[in-house]
């Protein structure tokens, strides 16, 4: 049990020293679509950067409250080994407790996504998704284009 914790507590303080060297104000892409995908339908540069924000703060939560069922799992598993008739009440327990971290998965990624709706609009996300969409789409052809030519 000591080794499973070190292990989860390594990797967590391992993924939160690398997140602080990541610089804040830089933004990726949302997926495919790109910062000049929103601000062809109003979206702004710094809504876009805090959307990015929340959902790497989600996922991050969410790859924390994961580690943590694998865990109980993890536990449940040394439970059944060590003989499940003496372990019943722990293994109810840690069952439990996975429906909770389940319950808060899930609450995290409703949060999350209302919160990233305040700076994107449903409507602006889907019309910046078909921009890119279309985007790919004359990328894909164009190359498809060059490589028959050839």
């Amino acid at each position: 049990m000591k080794k499973v914790y070190l292990i989860v507590c390594s990797l967590m303080i391992g993924a939160l020293s690398y997140g602080s060297e990541i610089p804040n104000k830089t933004v990726k892409n949302l997926g495919v679509i790109t910062v000049e995908d929103f601000s062809k339908v109003g979206v702004s540069k710094d809504k876009v950067i805090k959307a990015n924000e929340i959902i790497k703060k989600s996922k991050n939560r969410y790859e924390y409250l994961l580690l943590d069922k694998k865990s109980k799992e993890l536990e449940i598993n040394k439970c059944i080994l060590e003989g499940i008739e003496d372990n019943w009440d722990k293994v109810y327990a840690l069952v439990d407790e996975i429906g909770v971290i389940e319950a808060k998965i899930l609450k995290d990624r409703i949060k999350a996504q209302y919160e990233a709706q305040q700076c994107i609009s449903q409507e602006q996300y889907l019309k910046a998704r078909n921009i890119a969409l279309e985007r790919v789409r004359k990328a894909k052809l164009t190359e498809n284009n060059k490589t028959q030519s050839k």
